[in-house]
């Protein structure tokens, strides 16, 4: 838990944006002890998001059940404060946790589903933290045509895609390795490859429950992985925040949010965020999640609009020894710095 404290100031500056997947800390961390070994290494990343090997790939099917299954009404006012009722664990990804997700995402647009079950905070939370915005939560992530030509698992690929790979996965790794100057290549990602792979049925990368379909049968027939390894259960890369945020850092987390809010951040209720913060250390909800992306989101504001400007040595150099750019006779550009003229390609 120490490791948290005495890394976020810097993982803040170094992501330079709000950021609020805690998996960044595990990952600068194993960057980190990588680069103390070697200079390149290779990243799994984009595995999951061609082949489906996420969790809520398997939540689609029991959603369209569940829908067809059980009313609305019943869903409401029966199983939701049922699930609600389940006793809360501070396990990463615990079934009172994943139920209520998954719950939480039923009654919505399709191509808006994984989304939702992903995203920090529901519609309605949004709405509370943000009063003056009314409605900022309920901007779909899909279109009606998404909807109409594409199967659920198709969907989910979709968004995985173009949404979390690009704005969460490799932004975190490429950041996270950069600070240790360790570089990170993803195979997966190669185009041809990803171009192949999306041209395929839905049922080769999902199928009854079987993720990763075609690679996992493919590193089996070539003798690349063994079956324990590629049969065993999914292991996600992240740390017990919500633990901590009740127990071994509670009261640094609690000065961290519920201290006077950064003026830049006005726009947030402060009052939604005592709420979740009551909810989640007296275990009536587990709301880390959405905790920790307020937290992150406090700590970039604060390092971005009340920390002084620090001027590295270079820039004092730099500010000492303006370079003035001027277009010379020969149509060349001409750098004049220091008194020297040096040409420019």
């Amino acid at each position: 838990s120490q490791d948290l404290v005495e890394r976020v100031p810097r993982l803040v500056e170094m992501m330079d944006e709000p950021f609020a997947d805690p998996s960044v800390l595990p990952t600068s961390l194993l960057a980190e002890l990588a680069s103390e070994q070697v200079k390149t290494v290779l990243g799994g990343d984009g595995a999951d998001e061609l082949f489906a090997g996420y969790d809520p790939f398997k939540a689609l099917a029991a959603a369209r059940w569940y829908e067809r299954l059980v009313p609305r009404f019943v869903s409401q006012h029966l199983v939701g404060p049922l699930v609600r009722c389940l006793p809360d664990s501070d396990r990463n990804m615990s079934l009172p946790f994943k139920l209520n997700r998954f719950l939480r995402g039923l009654h919505v647009a399709r191509p808006d589903r994984i989304g939702i079950w992903m995203g920090a905070f529901s519609p309605q939370q949004l709405t509370e933290l943000l009063p003056d915005f009314q409605g900022v939560g309920k901007h779909p992530f899909g279109s009606a045509d998404k909807e109409a030509d594409l199967d659920d698992v198709a969907l989910a690929l979709d968004f995985f895609q173009e949404s979390y790979l690009v704005n969460d996965i490799l932004v975190k790794v490429d950041r996270a390795s950069m600070m240790h100057s360790l570089e990170v290549r993803t195979p997966f990602l190669d185009t041809r490859l990803v171009d192949y792979v999306n041209s395929l049925p839905s049922h080769f990368k999902y199928r009854r429950g079987t993720s990763k379909r075609l690679l996992k049968d493919a590193v089996l027939e070539t003798g690349l992985l063994p079956e324990r390894i590629v049969r065993r259960r999914k292991k996600g890369f992240g740390i017990p925040v919500a633990r901590w945020m009740r127990v071994e850092l509670h009261d640094y987390f609690r000065a961290q949010l519920l201290e006077e809010l950064p003026t830049s951040l006005g726009m947030i209720d402060s009052r939604a965020i005592q709420k979740m913060w009551d909810e989640h250390t007296e275990r009536k909800a587990n709301r880390y999640k959405e905790l920790w992306a307020l937290f992150m989101m406090i700590q970039w504001a604060r390092n971005v609009y009340e920390k002084p400007v620090r001027q590295s040595p270079a820039n004092q150099q730099s500010a000492e020894h303006t370079a003035i750019l001027s277009q010379s006779r020969s149509g060349s550009l001409s750098v004049v710095s220091d008194g020297k003229n040096r040409k420019a390609a």
